[in-house]
């Protein structure tokens, strides 16, 4: 190519851009369009990279879509929850709270253990029973259960529950060793069945 060719057009390539081709190049060369072509279809097709501070700020889009979808599904899980376990009030009798699909009802005055076992059967009910100590916890924290009596009293030398079945020693913590039960700070105690307290009666939830 002669120099005053190169001084009348110059072809330049600049991030993917190409500059106008002057004609009368063109035609002395016919070539060269043909390989600028090639040259700017391959530019072209080249992957570009996105920019770091870009794809930075996408993977924290992400991550924190991610964690507002796990917080929502765990509130979603808890709210649930707390309605399963939690009866309308509809289906327990009034002044009665329903709880795991039952129905509870804690005084507040306050009866020996053989007066409270009569209210209860008489509102078709039992004083409180629990197959666990974990039952039990959960059931003296959600219903604020404290020095109450419950169905729970002593035969010979086992305890047996209103509903006719043993405790079982290992499933429960119970301290002293008299006669009649009662809920005192999530633990079972046992004191005189004369002596006068609140107490709690349980009967299945209404269909």
């Amino acid at each position: 190519m002669k120099p005053e060719d190169e001084q009348e057009a110059e072809t330049t390539q600049t991030a993917g851009k190409v500059e106008p081709v002057n004609a009368v190049l063109i035609q002395r060369h016919p070539n060269a369009l043909q390989t600028l072509g090639q040259q700017l279809l391959r530019s072209l097709r080249e992957p570009r990279t996105p920019e770091p501070r870009r794809r930075c700020c996408k993977n924290w889009i992400c991550l924190l879509a991610g964690l507002l979808f796990l917080a929502g599904l765990v509130l979603f899980i808890l709210h649930a929850k707390v309605h399963y376990e939690e009866l309308p009030s509809e289906q327990c009798p009034s002044e009665w709270i329903g709880y795991r699909k039952k129905c509870y009802f804690i005084s507040e005055e306050e009866k020996n253990w053989t007066s409270s076992q009569t209210f209860c059967a008489k509102n078709g009910s039992l004083l409180a029973v629990s197959e666990n100590q974990k039952e039990m916890n959960s059931l003296a924290k959600r219903l604020k259960m404290e020095d109450s009596w419950i169905g729970l009293r002593k035969k010979g030398e086992s305890f047996y529950w209103e509903n006719g079945i043993a405790l079982k020693m290992d499933l429960f913590q119970i301290q002293n060793h008299s006669e009649c039960a009662y809920l005192e700070s999530f633990t079972i105690s046992t004191s005189a069945c004369s002596l006068p307290r609140c107490w709690i009666c349980v009967q299945s939830s209404l269909k």
